[in-house]
Formats: structure tokens, C-alpha cells, sequence
């Protein structure tokens, strides 16, 4: 399974895509928290994180 974390209004898509290139069930987290939820409840064989994130302001640091 891949995990895709992205605020992308076309986050459907993208994770379609995924889905056809990877032949891999691909879940969209909506915000780092979300994606951080759902890694802690489930095995992922990626993490395909958009670059928007590169540029967000996060306010510290996350830890697990």
C-alpha cells in the first residue's frame, strides 16, 4: 500500500495514477497529522509526499 500526503485538489488523480503505475491500493492523507495517523495504524510500502510540503511552515518539528 502507498500513502500519498498532499493538499492537491487533484489528489484523486494523482493517487489514481499511482494506483495504475504501482499496481498498489494508494491512500491520501490531507496534512502531515492525518499521514502521521495513518502510518502509525498501517504497514506502507511508500510514501509519496507532494513538494508543496517543502514550502509549508510544519511549526516544529514531528516526532514519533
Amino acid at each position: 500500500m502507498v500513502i500519498l500526503v498532499t493538499t492537491s485538489p487533484r489528489a484523486k488523480e494523482c493517487a489514481t495514477a499511482i494506483e495504475q503505475t504501482t499496481h498498489q491500493k494508494t491512500q491520501i492523507a490531507t496534512s502531515l497529522a492525518k499521514a502521521v495517523a495513518c502510518l502509525q495504524a498501517n504497514d506502507y510500502d511508500a510514501l509519496v509526499l507532494d513538494e508543496s510540503f517543502n514550502h509549508a511552515d510544519i511549526g516544529g518539528s514531528i516526532c514519533c
